[in-house]
């Protein structure tokens, strides 16, 4: 799930160096996420112990994915951008989204979203969305004992573009705010924002294609509570790329990214910036890209960073491929991202918290189709990382003392996910098996393996995973009427007073019945297991919850 806040990044900025959608490779594409094709939203992605939002089963979206790492780096690198023109927008499609669903511990999810074509020249989005939840939760270590927990988010975004002849600008905003309680009291209230304004060449009117983008964004703390102090950070950041063909099928091109991060308080202020050089050739049976990522800051580890940005494939027996790719890459480490992994995080005092740098994340694996509709692939890596983040829950001492997970939330004056960082390194392998017979059936299985060489770090692994699976089946039942499963299981790797933290073990059914190819109705059963374990929050998730609700598109 990507936040609003993608909408700030500039498009060549990708989720993964080689996760793109080849239309000549039709035979290779898998499913590997299930979407409303008429939504035009783009769906928020905290990690909190709220219900998944609900999205009625429909259509799966192909692509092709080589990301397949277990929690692969979302490392920024360019990709070649496509033309755009009003006349590649799809006729007759539904503008507008809403969607109202709500549930067990009050869960709410409500959405709403516009697309409106003001001319052939200029258009319009907005997005409103409320989520969250308010009940009894079970607290850390399940001795029957409840807190009384809520958290709320709500965000809203504008984005408007207009289409010169042979360039776009498009400029926008977005406004989020998170108000929820840590376990078992103190309350917490963040607010963030910001705006963006950028162009982009479209058409073949220029030798050379950019894209440029710079904006503001801002995250406020509100309330200070233990280990986590009142500050607002403030980040002003520009977003730019070029490529040119050398020849039809060589290009070259260089990213460039600069972030000025600045707080109001306790924390320090630093530069980041960071380089994409590359050469890129494509022929019909090989691709590879060459280039590295350099970077360059003044935060407590100042100085030069150099990461690979290669990349191999070739295609042999007309529907395999064989790749091997080496990325890396840094990642700011403010209190956005913070916020992502876990709304309750707090540092440790007086120890600053660096950014992250992946040394090398090198990966190969062959993936091919043997019969229509079926696609597996079998990969293998190593990633090594510098100044990784560790979460792991932490109880503020009252009538005990200070540690992880104390005996009782009545023993503690608030719980926290710590955030701590060190150096891991982990070998990596797994599989993947998917199968679609047009809209009738779908299913999808895949798992990963690691192996970490980091146990020494004792509590800091606590919540890494070790081994996962992942399924997911989708049927549809009878006419208009679809039903899906999904299944995850991930066992931890460290240990805590010599006990390893619960493995996740979740299953998730969902139906839903569409009228009129515009209105659907939908349910969702999360936790059917009723099972008790920590989410990467460092905090537990909802035992079974139920939410229904309803979804137009206009």
């Amino acid at each position: 799930m990507k936040t609003i806040y993608s909408i700030l990044i500039c498009a060549c900025a990708a989720n993964g160096l080689y996760a793109q959608k080849h239309d000549k490779d039709t035979t290779l594409n898998r499913t590997i996420v299930v979407e409303n094709t008429y939504n035009p939203e783009v769906m928020d992605a905290f990690k909190v112990n709220v219900l998944p939002k609900i999205e009625e089963p429909t259509a799966a979206k192909k692509e092709i994915d080589y990301a397949t790492a277990a929690r692969p780096l979302t490392t920024w690198a360019f990709v070649p951008m496509n033309a755009i023109t009003p006349d590649s927008k799809q006729p007759n499609q539904p503008k507008g989204y809403f969607r109202a669903a709500y549930g067990t511990r009050n869960n709410t999810d409500v959405k709403a979203s516009y697309l409106w074509d003001m001319s052939n020249t200029d258009q319009l989005s907005l997005m409103g969305s409320l989520y969250g939840y308010d009940g009894k939760m079970p607290e850390v270590n399940d001795n029957g004992l409840k807190w009384s927990s809520h958290f709320f988010r709500s965000n809203a975004s504008i984005d408007y573009k207009h289409q010169f002849k042979s360039m776009a600008l498009k400029l926008g905003g977005e406004f989020g705010s998170q108000v929820f309680n840590y376990m078992p009291s103190g309350n917490q209230h963040f607010t963030e924002g910001g705006g963006y304004v950028g162009v982009q060449s479209t058409g073949n009117d220029y030798p050379v294609r950019f894209k440029a983008t710079a904006g503001f964004r801002m995250f406020d703390i509100k309330h200070p509570v233990q280990n986590v102090l009142s500050d607002k950070e403030k980040n002003f950041w520009f977003d730019g790329c070029m490529s040119a063909n050398l020849e039809d099928n060589q290009q070259i091109g260089v990213g460039l990214t600069l972030d000025q991060m600045s707080y109001n308080n306790y924390h320090p202020n630093y530069m980041h910036m960071r380089g994409n050089p590359f050469y890129q050739l494509e022929t019909d049976n090989i691709k590879l890209r060459l280039g590295a990522i350099v970077t360059w800051q003044n935060h407590a580890e100042s100085g030069f960073t150099v990461s690979p940005d290669v990349m191999f494939e070739a295609a042999f027996a007309e529907t395999y491929k064989f790749y091997a790719q080496a990325t890396g890459g840094t990642e700011l480490n403010g209190f956005r991202r913070l916020n992502e992994l876990s709304p309750y995080w707090c540092a440790i005092e007086g120890s600053p918290i660096n950014t992250t740098h992946t040394m090398v994340d090198a990966q190969a694996g062959i993936k091919g189709t043997p019969i229509p509709g079926l696609t597996f692939s079998v990969f293998g890596g190593y990633k090594a990382v510098e100044d990784d983040l560790f979460l792991t829950p932490f109880g503020k001492g009252a009538s005990s003392e200070d540690g992880l997970l104390t005996s009782t939330v009545n023993d503690v004056t608030i719980y926290q996910s710590i955030v701590s960082q060190a150096n891991s390194h982990k070998f990596y392998g797994g599989a993947s098996l998917d199968y679609s017979m047009k809209d009738r059936i779908s299913f999808s299985i895949n798992g990963v393996y690691n192996g970490w060489s980091d146990t020494d770090n004792g509590y800091m692994m606590y919540l890494k995973p070790q081994a996962s699976l992942n399924a997911f089946v989708r049927a549809k039942v009878y006419s208009d009427i679809y039903a899906q499963v999904l299944y995850h299981y991930e066992s931890r790797v460290g240990k805590v007073n010599g006990k390893k933290a619960d493995a996740i073990n979740n299953l998730s059914l969902m139906a839903g019945y569409e009228f009129f190819n515009h209105l659907n109705l939908f349910v969702r059963l999360d936790n059917v297991l009723n099972q008790h374990y920590l989410t990467e929050t460092a905090y537990p998730v909802q035992r079974f919850s139920t939410m229904a609700g309803l979804s137009i598109r206009f």
